[in-house]
C-alpha cells in the first residue's frame, strides 16, 4: 500500500513531536490508539485486544514501544505524553484490560494493527489501521467498511440504516465519503455536534474522530505542486527562492499563513534543542545492546581529544544525543521519522557553531521538509517498505538542502545537495539487531548528518549529481524495495546481515528472554 495523500510539512515530515523510539513503531501505533479511543467514544470500553498479523514486524517484539504506543493511545494519550513509557503500567493501574493477540491474518501493509473493542453499551467495533511511517497513519477499515481516513479531519462515523445516514446526511451539510447498508463516514473540516448525531432517529451510535496532527486538512486543500520538477516549474512561473515555494506549498496543503508556519518551525528547533539535552543528561532508560556515550563524546570533542573535523564534531554529538534520547522514549522529532530524529538536530546544531540564527536555522528546517514533501510524495519513509535509505538517506537529504540553502544556494544546488546526499545512501539496508532502532540506528544517525554536510558543500562547489532530484527518489526506492524483498528490512526477522552473524543470534535471545512485547 503506498501513501495514497500528499504530504503536509508538519504532519508528515517534521513531525510528529513524540517520545522515541520509532515513528513507525511507536507514535503511530500512539495516533492508532487514540483515534481508536475517539472511534470507541473516547474510551467507552470494557476491554479490547490487539492484534498483530505475524505477517508484521510488530509481531516479533523489537522493543520499539508498539504496545506501549497503542496502549497510550486508547488511554487518550498522543504521541507526546511524557508517561508514554509507563502506559502498560498506567493502563494496569485503570483496570484496561488490554491483551496482544498474534493472527496468520493477512494484511495491506507490513505495518498494519487491528484493535477489536468491546464497548460498555454492548457494542463490539473493531479497526484496522495502518502506521505508514514517519508517524503518519491510515484508518484502513471500520468492522465491515474500507475507508481512507489519515486523522487529519474531523471523522464523524454512524452507525445505523439508510435512513438513519440519510438524516445525518441533511445535519452535518454533506455527503458521507464511506458507507454501507449500516454504517457511514462523514469527513469534516471541523468539529461536528456529536450529540446531535447520536440523537437523530434510527442512529444506533455515532462518534467522533479528531484530528492526531498539528495541522487539520482542509476542504480545499492543494498543494502547489508535489515533486522537484513540480517546483521548479512552479517557480519559473512565480519565481521566488526555495523558501518561498516551502511557505506556498505549506499554506496551501494547511492554509497557515507565513508567521504561522514559521513560528511552528521555531518550537520544533526548541523541543530539538530539548531532544539534545536530554540525550546529554540520558540515565540509560530503555537501552539494551548500548549505553548513552553522547556526554562523553561532547567532552573529548570539547577537549579536542577528536582528530579535528570542525562542525562535524558539534553535529556527531547532537545527532548522537537526540537519539540517545530518543531510544529512552523521551520527545523527539520526527525528522522524518524516530530511526532518523537525530539527523537534522545535528546538522542545526552545526549551523549554529557556524554563526547562523534561529530563524535562519528554522527557514532551513522547512526547506528540509519541502525536500521531504518531495520523497513522501513519491516513496515512503518506512523502512520496512523502503529500507534505510528512506530514514537516515531521507533524513541526510533534506538536511543537505537545508545547509544548502543556508550556504547560499539557489534552488538548483539545494537539490543538487539533496541529491547527492541520498544517492550517497541509496541502497543503504536496514540491518537492525533484535533491539528495534538501537543498532545501527544511533549509529547512523551522526553519519547522516556528516553526509548531509559534506553534500551541500560538495554541491556548492558544483558537483553535479547528475540525475533530477526525483529521478534519484525514484532509484533510491527501487533499491530500497528490492532490499525488503531480500529480508533487509526494519522490524524482519532473519539470519542475514547484523542479524546472521553470532552476536547478532545472541543478542536476539538475550532481547527475546529480557525483553517482553512492548
Amino acid at each position: 500500500m503506498e501513501n495514497t495523500k500528499t504530504a503536509d510539512l508538519f504532519n508528515d515530515v517534521m513531525g510528529p513531536i513524540m517520545c522515541g523510539p520509532s515513528s513507525s513503531s511507536t507514535a503511530g501505533p500512539t495516533r492508532i490508539g487514540r483515534l481508536t479511543y475517539d472511534l470507541c467514544g473516547q474510551g467507552d470500553y470494557k476491554k479490547v485486544i490487539i492484534e498483530y498479523s505475524s505477517h508484521t514486524g510488530y509481531s516479533h517484539g523489537r522493543g520499539s514501544g508498539t504496545t506501549k504506543g497503542v496502549t497510550g493511545g486508547l488511554m487518550g494519550w498522543m504521541p507526546d505524553h511524557e508517561s508514554l513509557f509507563y502506559s502498560l503500567d498506567v493502563a494496569k493501574e485503570r483496570g484496561l484490560d488490554i491483551p496482544v493477540v498474534i493472527t496468520e491474518d493477512p494484511v495491506p501493509h507490513v505495518n498494519t494493527i487491528t484493535l477489536k473493542c468491546s464497548l460498555n453499551n454492548g457494542m463490539d467495533i473493531s479497526t484496522r489501521m495502518i502506521s505508514m511511517g514517519g508517524g503518519s497513519v491510515a484508518v484502513y477499515q471500520i468492522d465491515d467498511l474500507r475507508v481512507d481516513l489519515f486523522g487529519g479531519r474531523y471523522e464523524v462515523v454512524v452507525w445505523g440504516d439508510s435512513a438513519a445516514q440519510a438524516a445525518a446526511q441533511v445535519l452535518l451539510g454533506q455527503a458521507p465519503v464511506a458507507q454501507n447498508d449500516h454504517l457511514a463516514v462523514f469527513s469534516r473540516e471541523e468539529e461536528a455536534d456529536i450529540d446531535a448525531v447520536r440523537n437523530l432517529s434510527g442512529v444506533r451510535y455515532a462518534s467522533q474522530l479528531y484530528p492526531v496532527v498539528p495541522c487539520v486538512t482542509r476542504d480545499d486543500a492543494q498543494a502547489p505542486f508535489t515533486t522537484a520538477a513540480g517546483m521548479q516549474a512552479w517557480q519559473a512561473e512565480h519565481g521566488g527562492s526555495i523558501l518561498d515555494a516551502a511557505f506556498a506549498y505549506q499554506s496551501g496543503i494547511s492554509g497557515w499563513d507565513q508567521k504561522r508556519i514559521m513560528d511552528w518551525s521555531l518550537h520544533l528547533l526548541d523541543v530539538m534543542d530539548q531532544s539534545v539535552q536530554a540525550g546529554l543528561d540520558n540515565d540509560g532508560r530503555g537501552f539494551f545492546c548500548v549505553r548513552p556515550v553522547s556526554h562523553a563524546l561532547k567532552e573529548l570533542h570539547e577537549k579536542k581529544k577528536f582528530l579535528d573535523t570542525g562542525i562535524l564534531g558539534v553535529a556527531t554529538v547532537a545527532a548522537t544525543a537526540v537519539m540517545e534520547s530518543n531510544m529512552s522514549m523521551r520527545l523527539v522529532i520526527a525528522a522524518p521519522t524516530g530511526g532518523s530524529a537525530g539527523v537534522f538536530p545535528g546538522v542545526a546544531a552545526a549551523l549554529a557553531e557556524a554563526g547562523y540564527t534561529r530563524e535562519q536555522i528554522a527557514e532551513s528546517l522547512l526547506v528540509a521538509a519541502l525536500v521531504g514533501a518531495f520523497i513522501y510524495n513519491q516513496a515512503t519513509f518506512t523502512a520496512s517498505v523502503g529500507g534505510c535509505a528512506v530514514e537516515i538517506g531521507a533524513a541526510s537529504s533534506m538536511s543537505a538542502a537545508a545547509a544548502a540553502y543556508l550556504l547560499g544556494g539557489d534552488t538548483k544546488v539545494c537539490l543538487d545537495a539533496a541529491g547527492l546526499a541520498l544517492r550517497n545512501l541509496t541502497g543503504l539496508a536496514c540491518d537492525p539487531l533484535a533491539s528495534g532502532v538501537e543498532v545501527p540506528c544511533i549509529h547512523r544517525n551522526a553519519m547522516g548528518s556528516a553526509n548531509a554536510i559534506v553534500s551541500a558543500n560538495m554541491a556548492l562547489g558544483g558537483v553535479d549529481p547528475v540525475l533530477p532530484y526525483d529521478e534519484v527518489i525514484e532509484a533510491m526506492y527501487v533499491f530500497g524495495k528490492n532490499c525488503v524483498d531480500n529480508n533487509w528490512a526494519c522490524g524482519r526477522i532473519g539470519r542475514v546481515g547484523a542479524q546472521g552473524t553470532a552476536t547478532g543470534q545472541r543478542v536476539r535471545e538475550e532481547f527475546s528472554r529480557k525483553a517482553p512485547m512492548d
